[in-house]
């Protein structure tokens, strides 16, 4: 068997309410109304007044030159090792000094008090957010981020604006445990907080997690019937499990709320996607790039990209999927997507790649898995392509098991030449689907490889047997010539 039976075969959907059964290629993965692939809840939320933290000092506080009279006051030593009297405010905060230990005053010549807890932590906050944003317009730095929010934590444990968005940047930089961990921290604290319960939901998505995600959406929507992003959450909860028409409704609902929301058009354009309306799909999604911001979205850039895929124009397709990542990087869907059409034009490497990052962002996702594994056969990685396989394959729940069964069988066969193994993952294939009401007929193509494999299985058992009776003989033959050797020798 060659190469490209296993590209008719192997290719797996990424798509993530596509049909299993590999016999037929199925879609690339669409990318959500707000991609949990490369997007998130508002990064910088408005704040409620109690997270904010206190301002910065700014001397306004009327200075005491002397301390009360049952504080002892206190003192600085100078350079000249005079030792001076500090400031201290009628709420008992010290002034502060320089490295040299000169008594700091600001511009109007008022005391500058050392900052309080909460200043400090509200300091690194702000440090925090321009991190997370780039500095001076350059790129994010969010190991650095996650750094000066745990700070602000320790100095101010309840800061409950800085553990939020924490569990977002460990979201954004994929560290999914660190971020379920977080976010239900901050829900323990603050269970009303949509914006948690919705980040809580969209690390479950990406961790492939669909029943832990609707959950969480379900009860932060007991809380806010109409909250936009729960809804575009619970939606592609809806795609992901294939419920198409519903998935559907609740984008009309959002749209009720919201007429220019550029991600219920989204949803939309995906609903009638799964529908298998593609006019109408390519409409809602042009209805989403005509709104403020909808150029800059990777999601709705994507997904123009797959409806056009669908209409037989790929190279329009491949122009958006490039178009979506300029604008987003870290777009996944794009990415999955544009391997999808490099594995059909046998990129293999190119296509690796882009998976592996997309593996990265969506580690729960079972089609991007399975994509992988067939670049990885491309390229040659064998042992990794044959990990991925049996991981998917021996989940029995798992709604593409028959896939990874039926790859593992090719590469078992093909590439691997262990036939045994093959024609066991050929019968379970077919067990598999007969189980769940799918006859595999005497002229179905897998009965074909099946008998090829057991053809080619007995022709290596023939083989073998000659080799290891060659190999008895030549070791009977030297045991011989040994002995006659020794009695040769003997005095």
């Amino acid at each position: 068997m060659t190469y490209s039976r296993l590209d008719q075969l192997a290719l797996v959907a990424a798509l993530s309410f596509a049909l299993a059964g590999c016999a037929k290629q199925t879609p690339p993965e669409a990318s959500g109304a707000q991609d949990p692939a490369s997007s998130e809840p508002n990064p910088n939320p408005e704040l409620p007044a109690e997270s904010e933290g206190p301002a910065a000092p700014s001397g306004a506080e009327t200075a005491k030159t002397q301390a009360p009279a049952d504080v002892l006051a206190p003192t600085t030593t100078l350079p000249d090792g005079t030792v001076a009297e500090l400031a201290v405010s009628p709420t008992g905060r010290i002034q502060m000094v320089d490295a040299q230990g000169y008594p700091q005053f600001d511009a109007q010549g008022a005391p500058v008090w050392q900052p309080t807890k909460s200043e400090i932590a509200k300091q690194l906050f702000d440090e925090a957010l321009m991190l997370r944003k780039g500095v001076a317009g350059g790129p994010p730095n969010l190991i650095s981020a996650a750094s000066k929010l745990q700070e602000a934590l320790s100095v101010e444990p309840e800061f409950h604006a800085a553990r939020y968005n924490l569990g977002l940047v460990w979201l954004q930089l994929n560290f999914f445990d660190d971020a379920l961990k977080t976010l239900q921290e901050v829900l323990q604290r603050e269970p009303e907080s949509t914006d948690a319960r919705l980040a809580l939901g969209m690390t479950y998505e990406r961790l492939g997690k669909l029943a832990e995600a609707e959950m969480a959406y379900a009860r932060g929507l007991a809380k806010a019937e109409n909250h936009p992003g729960l809804l575009n959450g619970r939606a592609r909860v809806l795609l992901k499990n294939e419920k198409f028409a519903e998935a559907e409704q609740v984008a009309k609902d959002i749209l009720k709320i919201d007429s220019n929301s550029i991600d219920a058009f989204n949803t939309l354009g995906l609903s009638y996607m799964g529908l298998e309306q593609f006019e109408r799909a390519r409409f809602a999604f042009m209805k989403a790039q005509s709104l403020p911001g909808g150029d800059a979205s990777g999601a709705v850039l994507t997904n123009l990209g797959l409806v056009k895929m669908k209409m037989g124009r790929d190279f329009e397709a491949r122009e958006h999927f490039e178009d979506a990542l300029r604008v987003d990087p870290s777009a996944s869907s794009a990415k999955v997507n544009l391997a999808h059409l490099m594995l059909e034009n046998l990129d293999y490497e190119g296509a690796r790649r882009l998976l592996e990052d997309a593996m990265r962002a969506m580690p729960g996702n079972v089609p991007v898995k399975l994509n992988l594994a067939v670049a990885l056969r491309g390229t040659g990685e064998l042992e990794r392509a044959q990990t991925l396989y049996e991981e998917v394959a021996s989940d029995p729940d798992s709604p593409y098991r028959a896939d990874a069964i039926l790859n593992l069988a090719i590469l078992q066969g093909d590439a691997l030449r262990d036939y045994a193994k093959a024609i066991e993952h050929y019968e379970e294939y077919i067990a598999l689907r007969e189980a769940n009401g799918e006859p595999v007929g005497e002229d179905d193509l897998v009965r074909s490889y099946l008998e090829e494999m057991s053809k080619l299985k007995k022709r290596q058992d023939r083989r073998r047997e000659r080799e290891a009776r060659k190999a008895r003989q030549a070791a009977e033959k030297a045991a011989e010539q040994a002995g006659e050797t020794g009695q040769g020798d003997a005095p």
